[in-house]
């Protein structure tokens, strides 16, 4: 039975993979901030907090530089 419509792997699999970088970006600046936050409630943590929230700031930018090379 013939298929009218085109099914293009490549390109669907390209646009997930933006997709999926897009939510990484997304998720690591939520963690930042979320990170951040609890650094201020719990003064104990801050320590933790400040290399977690670097941690999260150097994916960014590994999300944000593989994101720019795929767009």
């Amino acid at each position: 039975m013939p298929n009218n419509s085109k099914f293009d792997l490549e390109d669907r699999t390209a646009k997930f993979g933006e997709n999926i970088i897009r939510f990484c970006k997304k998720e690591s600046r939520e963690s930042k901030h979320f990170i951040r936050m609890i650094a201020l409630a719990v003064s104990e943590l801050k320590e933790d907090a400040r290399i977690l929230c670097q941690e999260a700031k150097e994916l960014n930018l590994i999300f944000n530089s593989i994101y720019r090379k795929v767009s």
